[in-house]
């Protein structure tokens, strides 16, 4: 009987882990059996990674704010199997952030409950995803492995943590950096003790192996991409599109900051979260486990405020707040088993039978709000009929050679896909980032007269007798004809 109940109760687990998996990968619309269209963020992406291989230089041909490791994942994935590669590495990261967001759960409950701590948080991703293909998406695995890692070094002697586990510490910073840079709260808070709590104690030669071995995990990530990008003369406009630009499109109020850190306070699971933190800071006695609570509420607090800088509430950005929630949800869980356990004692062998399909059926109910709107915008992947891209697609196709080159007006990146041409321009999209320098309009605009792209698209959105001033409508209405319309899209023609 024990031995079933054990296979019963691992396949269960499994079953669940599997669930949450798949429920969040089918909300992408790069599965397979998706008809919709991916996320404007994630078109910018996949655009960079398919031409990656045709030559295209990220940051010199295309401008782009983020790091190159997501447009790296996504020319890898391309290569694989084209969109449905770049899904197969959504996969791939979302499994390794689910596995070491359990083994961080298990270190604070056991396996059953941390399965199931596991699942509602993921569930919850829901919230945040967006049809994904983010760099949040992406950092999530490298955050939860070195929260795993600064937690055991916590746990244990630390002077027993290998220079190895320094390193992957390292490496993981290195890589969320390269990703984005305003992802790294988790490592301010907790490099920032080992540095203060080793300086107190005047550990100074331990101190220096921890800084030592960290960069090297820095350097072996970041290095790859510098030296690319200096090959390809491109490291200076790396330099100032992801650093300098990015300053400046982080530049609002206070008051903005404060709306959005409220915004993404709001979920119940981080309220949860948030409480948990502050109650066990105050009243836990463990010194120990006190210092864990104490780090990871001013982790939480310190990731709200980055995630806040821009004063742009964009909900994936809320996506790498997933590791701030495992050690509380895995308490609580943990609390309520210990109680079903409790009393299953010297009861009937059913409720005892029953204790692990009951933590799975809670998980399911704690977290049926989200699979419903889940399971809408899984629906929702399946459209009906041809998509306005779609149509403009086949337009600009049968109007244009394979080498001529196109532009759109906006932030439609889409159209450059379903066309499958390049874009006559760096700037694939002008907006929001015209908002924050009004020279890139211009300079594109300059360029839209210098190049004389084949095919120019618009929408109605943005009219084009509305986006420009009177210098490039003329030459607009001059030399430019309308060929077509693909519902939302207005697409025109160089005349001949």
């Amino acid at each position: 009987m024990l031995r079933i109940r054990k296979i019963f109760n691992i396949a269960l687990i499994i079953l669940l882990l599997l669930f949450s998996l798949a429920f969040i990968m089918l909300q992408s619309p790069l599965n397979p059996a998706a008809t919709s269209e991916p996320n404007y963020d994630s078109c910018v992406y996949l655009y960079i990674g398919e031409h990656m291989a045709d030559g295209i230089v990220p940051y010199l041909d295309v401008f782009e704010q983020k790091g190159p490791l997501i447009f790296f994942i996504n020319y890898i994935g391309i290569l694989v199997g084209g969109e449905t590669g770049v899904w197969a590495m959504q996969i791939l990261s979302m499994s390794i952030a689910m596995l070491f967001c359990f083994l961080v759960g298990k270190k604070y409950s056991n396996y059953i409950v941390s399965a199931c701590a596991t699942s509602v948080i993921f569930i919850f991703l829901q919230l945040f995803y967006e049809t994904g293909n983010f760099t949040e998406e992406y950092a999530l695995p490298f955050i939860f492995i070195a929260l795993y890692l600064f937690l055991e070094y916590l746990d244990k002697n630390k002077f027993e943590f290998s220079n190895i586990k320094l390193s992957l510490i390292g490496f993981t910073l290195g890589c969320v950096l390269m990703l984005r840079p305003n992802m790294i709260a988790l490592w301010i808070v907790f490099c920032g003790y080992i540095v203060i709590h080793s300086i107190v104690k005047k550990e100074y030669k331990f101190l220096l192996r921890c800084i030592a071995f960290s960069i090297l995990g820095v350097v072996v990530a970041v290095l790859p991409f510098i030296i690319y990008l200096g090959l390809n003369s491109a490291l200076t406009s790396f330099i100032d599109q992801y650093w300098f630009f990015n300053l400046r499109y982080s530049e609002t109020t206070w008051g903005a900051r404060i709306r959005v850190a409220v915004i993404f306070v709001k979920p119940i699971i981080s309220l949860i979260s948030l409480s948990f933190y502050v109650l066990t800071t105050i009243f836990e006695k463990n010194k120990n486990r006190k210092l864990v609570y104490a780090l990871l509420f001013l982790y939480s607090l310190v990731n709200i405020g980055l995630l806040s800088m821009s004063g742009r509430p964009y909900f994936h950005y809320a996506m790498i707040s997933l590791p701030t929630f495992i050690v509380p949800i895995s308490i609580i869980f943990i609390s309520v088993y210990s109680w079903v356990e409790n009393m299953s004692l010297n009861r009937s062998c059913i409720l005892n039978f029953s204790k692990v399909p009951i933590l799975v059926i809670a998980t399911l109910i704690i977290s049926i709000n989200s699979i419903y709107d889940g399971l809408g915008i899984i629906k929702n992947t399946k459209n009906d009929g041809r998509s306005g891209p779609i149509m403009a697609g086949e337009i600009i196709k049968e109007n244009t050679e394979k080498d001529d080159k196109i532009t759109v007006l906006g932030y439609d990146c889409i159209v450059f896909l379903h066309a499958d041409r390049l874009s006559s321009s760096k700037y694939i999209y002008q907006y929001p980032i015209s908002d924050v320098s009004e020279s890139i309009k211009y300079e594109y605009l300059e360029h839209l007269i210098i190049d004389s792209p084949k095919i120019i698209v618009a929408t109605h959105k943005i009219e084009i007798s509305s986006y420009m001033p009177e210098k490039y409508y003329e030459y607009i209405t001059k030399n430019y004809s309308m060929i077509g319309t693909a519902k939302e899209y207005h697409i025109y023609k160089l005349n001949d």
